[in-house]
């Protein structure tokens, strides 16, 4: 069997959830299987372009002919031709959910898009159960065309030395001092806003620790930024912009703990990155967290401020809490691989 992949989000949308997906997803493709039965797929690099989505719009193009295509970011770019059969992973549908939430660019790309990609995906792949019950409801499909494949943190995400990340933070980030992190991008259905109310309530009570907020600053930035400053918050929440995935570890090993109040998630994997680094989670109780997360974070109400508060409050003061959530963490975590992901897609890929 001939087999080609779109890899235009491994190569340039690499940091990204999908982009770590596919980059993960290939490089234990060929650990697994070398076969020079499968190739991987990229367009030449247009000059400008405003966003990856943008730039993966264009058809993907196969000069020769493949027995199964395989998409590894929601279907978009599709060939026109010389694939017999073609899977697509569809992350999540939030797009249709929560319009709202996505870029302008994106969304107007998937709306064009989606139905296209689902009549022609023979099958679909995607990361939860969540996912799957949402695809096949939102758009009438039946759940034998879907399959579920987990994602799981690289293996970069480990446990460090608690001396060692407080001295290269301090050293290279001027990070000197206790926080709760946060990473997982700046859309609205985040809920940052959320957790900065949540946590001005907390400063009350611990007065010692701040807020890290990592990522890109996102188009609603500004919007966070002036509620801190409304809060008198500016000095407590550090937006530290985007840093390189390798630094990542020390952040989320230097850690506190770490909080993801998302309101919809189609798998959210930055909570697993924490707990494969022994960093206790707060998580969000709804969407796919539940299904992924099981027993191992304390769960909090995203749409509840006090809640928020709650959360954060009861695992930084009680050390038995802390060592609890980290000890269910490391045996959940440990149940996730990209080996395993890249494996069960394979044989999907070979059984359809």
């Amino acid at each position: 069997m001939r087999i080609a992949i779109d890899g235009r989000s491994a190569f340039f949308y690499r940091g990204s959830g999908v982009g770590n997906y596919s980059y993960e997803l290939i490089k234990n493709i060929f650990k697994i299987n070398s076969s020079n039965l499968i190739h991987i797929h990229s367009n030449p690099i247009p000059k400008t372009y405003k966003s990856f989505w943008e730039l993966s719009n264009t058809p993907l193009v196969l000069t020769k002919h493949y027995d199964t295509f395989l998409n590894p970011h929601n279907g978009i770019g599709l060939p026109k031709n010389n694939s017999e059969k073609i899977i697509t992973t569809l992350h999540d549908i939030i797009p249709s959910k929560l319009p709202e939430t996505v870029s302008p660019t994106y969304l107007k790309i998937y709306n064009e898009n989606i139905f296209k990609i689902l009549e022609r995906s023979h099958k679909i792949l995607t990361v939860s159960n969540f996912s799957k019950n949402d695809i096949s409801k939102t758009f009438n499909i039946n759940k034998d065309k879907i399959h579920v494949t987990y994602l799981a943190p690289s293996k970069i995400y480990k446990p460090i030395n608690k001396n060692l990340c407080r001295n290269f933070l301090k050293k290279f980030y001027n990070i000197n001092f206790n926080y709760v992190l946060y990473i997982g991008g700046f859309s609205p259905r985040k809920n940052i806003l959320g957790l900065i109310e949540g946590f001005s309530k907390l400063r009350y009570k611990i007065p010692n620790i701040k807020l890290l907020i990592v990522g890109f600053k996102g188009i609603s930035y500004e919007n966070y930024f002036k509620r801190c400053c409304e809060l008198n918050l500016c000095n407590d929440v550090i937006f530290t912009g985007f840093i390189p995935t390798c630094d990542l570890p020390f952040f989320y090993n230097g850690a506190k703990c770490f909080i993801y109040p998302s309101f919809y998630e189609g798998f959210g994997l930055p909570p697993l990155e924490a707990m494969a680094c022994e960093t206790p989670v707060i998580t969000s109780k709804v969407t796919s967290m539940p299904e992924i997360l099981k027993n191992a974070p304390i769960y909090i109400d995203p749409y509840n401020i006090d809640d928020i508060y709650d959360g954060l409050y009861n695992l930084l003061k009680d050390s038995s809490l802390q060592k609890k959530a980290i000890k269910n963490s490391l045996n959940h975590v440990k149940n996730f691989s990209w080996e395993k992901t890249s494996r069960k897609t394979l044989e999907f890929i070979y059984k359809n």
